[in-house]
């Protein structure tokens, strides 16, 4: 860690003196890294007495700060300075310097692949904007999906494995996890061939389709008065399909013809 070693001149005693002592100094220097940030610039007190200079040097630790003022070369230079002014002489460490991390194309896709978590964007923002700004979103975007179906594959293997074996009839409501993810993934059909999971009767894909007809025939009669005007909804009360009939929207996306309710709705 960082090491600065700071002087601050008060008073000068001896003005050849301490010529002496700059002339020396230099010398001092061979075989130690040292930086030198400030000597003797503008300055301006804010508190404390006043002072004539400052001098400020960085040193790569302590350690190396303290074996360069104590080595014999400099100890000869300092005893000019010592009969040429006072001075306030203190070594301070540093901070740790915050390590950068470089974000690239490959590290910000290797988290992806091993990303198991539930929000990409939350947990890995930077990784996720450099991805953004750089072009490759939707790379991204691929992979994070693709693990999202495996994992969704997986618990679904699992479900249906546990259905298998229980030996109830039905998925009561000790298994509601399992019954609302496979409501939301689309394969609570496969519940229902097991007979394992009924579905409420008031759904069903004959009844959602016809709705879906009912609903086109409505648009296409009232043809281009089905829009907004003047802040008013005119034509189709109730607004669309999805607001008026979203128990059979949904009943369709879970169980996998949301296709063919697509289809008759934007033919």
């Amino acid at each position: 860690m960082a090491a600065y070693l700071i002087f601050t001149r008060e008073r000068i005693l001896d003005r050849m003196e301490l010529e002496v002592y700059w002339k020396k100094i230099r010398a001092t220097f061979e075989g130690y890294p040292i930086k030198i940030l400030a000597a003797y610039g503008q300055q301006e007190v804010l508190e404390g007495p006043p002072i004539e200079g400052v001098v400020i040097a960085e040193f790569p630790s302590i350690e190396i700060a303290k074996a360069w003022y104590k080595s014999p070369a400099y100890q000869e230079a300092a005893k000019h300075r010592f009969k040429g002014a006072v001075y306030n002489g203190v070594i301070v460490e540093g901070v740790p310097r915050r390590k950068f991390i470089s974000h690239s194309r490959k590290r910000s896709l290797l988290i992806a692949k091993t990303y198991k978590g539930k929000s990409f964007l939350k947990d890995y923002e930077n990784e996720y904007m450099h991805a953004y700004r750089n072009g490759y979103i939707e790379e991204l975007r691929k992979i994070l999906k693709s693990l999202k179906n495996n994992r969704i594959e997986v618990r679904k293997k699992q479900i249906i494995k546990l259905a298998r074996k229980i030996k109830d009839k039905k998925l009561g409501n000790r298994y509601r996890k399992e019954i609302t993810h496979a409501k939301e993934n689309g394969y609570s059909a496969e519940l229902v061939k097991l007979g394992k999971y009924k579905p409420n009767a008031k759904h069903s894909k004959q009844r959602t389709l016809e709705f879906a007809k009912e609903y086109r025939k409505e648009v296409k009669k009232l043809g281009t008065k089905a829009r907004l005007y003047k802040g008013k909804r005119v034509g189709i009360p109730g607004k669309s399909f999805f607001q008026r009939h979203r128990a059979e929207y949904d009943h369709a996306r879970r169980f996998g013809y949301l296709t063919d309710l697509n289809k008759i709705l934007y033919p």
